[in-house]
């Protein structure tokens, strides 16, 4: 006696919720597949390309949960998934679009560069701005104070695509200073900004001591 069992259902497929955009190139991509019968096989595509066999974590069972390694490309990414039965029926395929965001905020700094001259507990502004296509989470101000180094001063949160910060300082101890913004984008991608490749300086140093071809104007020494 053979028993011939005639299936025509499909089965499912379904793909877990993907984090996007994300800045992880390998990424480990999972759903659930569920049929009548048997589930044979669950299949993965990436962008079009050739379909690949996924994990399964049982065998000749009706209900499995797959699981596939997937290396995403810069930029959008399509993932599909498809499923057979043992009688060979496939599933409606199921897709879901990830991106790969490798790209780090665009920072510039915008004021003070140029190495200028202040008088202690002089109010110094420090303007910068930034950029990123997916948004911007936050912004910080890192100064080098003299025989103290590269620091972290303050940190704001930000939530939009593009910003201008404006920070207020003042400085008591003369001496040579440096400063820079970072900016981190949705998912921690990050970037300082630089003015031919260093941090800008300026100088903090009591008001006679204008260095030669500057002109003290109130608390700033300018070139003459």
């Amino acid at each position: 006696v053979v028993n011939v069992i005639y299936d025509t259902q499909i089965p499912i497929v379904s793909i877990n919720q993907i984090a996007s955009p994300t800045n992880i190139q390998t990424i480990m991509i999972s759903g659930s597949a569920y049929d009548n019968y048997i589930i044979n096989k669950v299949d993965v595509r990436i962008n079009n390309g050739a379909w690949q066999t996924a994990n399964l974590d049982k065998l000749d069972s009706s209900s499995v949960i797959w699981s596939f390694s997937a290396i995403l490309t810069p930029g959008s990414n399509i993932i599909e998934a498809r499923g057979f039965d043992r009688a060979g029926n496939p599933s409606i395929i199921q897709s879901r679009n990830v991106q790969l965001d490798l790209n780090k905020p665009i920072v510039n700094l915008i004021s003070p560069i140029n190495n200028p001259t202040y008088a202690p507990n002089s109010q110094i502004i420090f303007t910068c701005s930034a950029s990123d296509e997916n948004g911007l989470s936050k912004i910080e101000f890192w100064l080098t104070r003299p025989g103290i180094g590269f620091n972290l001063e303050e940190t704001r949160t930000v939530s939009e695509k593009s910003t201008t910060q404006v920070f207020t300082k003042t400085f008591s101890q003369t001496g040579n200073y440096a400063w820079n913004c970072k900016a981190y984008d949705i998912i921690n991608n990050y970037a300082y900004g630089s003015i031919n490749g260093q941090s800008p300086g300026f100088i903090v140093q009591s008001n006679q001591f204008c260095t030669p071809g500057t002109l003290q104007q109130g608390t700033q020494c300018l070139v003459c």
